[in-house]
């Protein structure tokens, strides 16, 4: 599947950047006007900035990203594919 990742920080901030070139920025800032905390929390003009902040990552199917009961330390998004 298909991942946008976001690590924390202790003071609760997104501290990893990728670069990213513009297709790539513009596909992700989509993405983000279609999920609900994004698209219901923040204005538009905000979403450019936490797509900055995120990195894509794949993984293979059937791979183990998460456990139920684990502390989390980052947030995923789900592009493509499925949990």
């Amino acid at each position: 599947g298909n991942f946008l990742h976001g690590q924390s920080s202790k003071h609760g901030q997104v501290v990893e950047e990728m670069d990213l070139c513009r297709e790539d920025f513009e596909e992700i800032v989509t993405f983000l006007t279609s999920v609900p905390l994004f698209r219901n929390q923040l204005p538009r003009s905000e979403l450019p900035k936490v797509a900055m902040k995120l990195k894509r990552k794949e993984w293979r199917p059937g791979q183990e990203i998460v456990k139920q009961g684990d502390v989390g330390k980052a947030f995923y998004l789900i592009m493509s594919g499925e949990a």
